[in-house]
Order: structure tokens, then C-alpha cells, then sequence
């Protein structure tokens, strides 16, 4: 017996029906966010177009968001996280330089409606090794369109989200304490 009936196939998700509840799920591929710190200076987020984000006040759905990517690939996170990092910021970070957060376990991010878990992770970089073109755009080649944005220390107690996982990054790195002894 089937538990679930599909109702829509699409290019990064599908909607399926519960069987026994009639609910409505959403089935899409899990993902990993990571918060990068240029160290003494701040973080490293990017802004992008997200067409889920369009309304009233954002006519076309631009967000700051840390850097993050779908697990639709054969990768450790780590590798994942790396490999997001450079398509995202251009920078180089290695894997065994990132850090998996929560104790390695996945959160769910909404889950009365998706199957999708995210980790998150966090990586610092000093900043001699962060180009100063901070008006380039990358992740062309992967149709995305990203901006760097660097957010200074002292903004970030007073920072207003758009974005869950950055939300939850940011509470983490506050909380952590990491970047006071730098």
C-alpha cells in the first residue's frame, strides 16, 4: 500500500497527499546552510533573488541570506558547504575547516509540510584571503545570481531577517562567543 499519492512532479520538488491524513507534502532534496566569518571584520552573507520572497515591499523577492545549497549532489557537508561557499562568495574554504553545527543533526524546516532537513555549519576565513571586488556577481555559471554582503560585527545585535536559517546561524554565532577573542 502506498502512503502517499503524488500529485505534482516539478524540477526541485514534489507535492504528494498522505493517504490516510489527505495532507499535502512537499518532498524536496535536504540542504546545508553555512555562516562564513571574515575574521575582526563580520559576516559573510549574499543577496539574491528568491521568487517565493515577492510581495507587497519586495516587488522582486531580493533576500540576505547566509550561503546555502541543495544535498542533490554525492558530497560529505562539509565538501557540500565548501563547494557552496566558493560558487556563492568565490572564496576558498577547505572542508576540514568547517564546522557542522547541532551536533551533526539536521533540522527540520517546516515540518507540517516539507520533508526537506537542513544542516548547518559555520567556516572562517581571514580576510586577506576575501577579494575586495564586493560588486561581482557570482554563481553565474549555476544560474544563480549572488551578491556578497558583508555585515559588520557591530550591525549584527540590531540585524532584521528575512530568512530562518540565517536567523538560527546568526543566534548561534552571537550566542557562541567565537568572534569576541578575535
Amino acid at each position: 500500500m502506498r502512503r502517499f499519492k503524488p500529485l505534482y512532479h516539478g524540477r526541485f520538488l514534489d507535492v504528494v497527499q498522505h493517504h490516510q491524513t489527505g495532507f499535502e507534502v512537499v518532498r524536496t532534496t535536504n540542504s546545508v546552510a553555512v555562516l562564513v566569518y571574515i575574521i575582526g571584520e563580520g559576516l559573510l552573507l549574499v543577496k539574491q533573488r528568491r521568487p517565493a520572497m515577492i510581495r507587497k515591499g519586495n516587488r522582486y523577492g531580493w533576500i540576505t541570506e547566509t550561503v546555502a545549497g541543495r544535498r542533490d549532489r554525492k558530497l560529505t557537508l562539509k565538501h557540500l558547504a565548501s563547494s557552496e561557499i566558493r560558487e556563492e562568495t568565490g572564496c576558498a574554504i577547505k572542508p576540514k575547516d568547517i564546522k557542522i553545527l547541532n551536533g551533526g543533526k539536521a533540522l527540520a524546516l517546516s515540518p507540517g509540510a516539507l520533508t526537506e532537513r537542513i544542516w548547518l555549519a559555520y567556516a572562517e576565513i581571514p580576510r586577506k584571503r576575501v577579494s575586495n571586488r564586493w560588486n561581482k556577481i557570482f554563481g553565474v555559471d549555476t544560474d544563480e545570481r549572488t551578491e556578497r554582503v558583508l555585515v559588520p560585527l557591530a550591525s549584527l545585535e540590531k540585524m532584521k531577517f528575512t530568512d530562518m536559517k540565517t536567523f538560527a546561524v546568526v543566534q548561534w554565532f552571537l550566542r557562541s562567543q567565537t568572534w569576541k577573542g578575535a
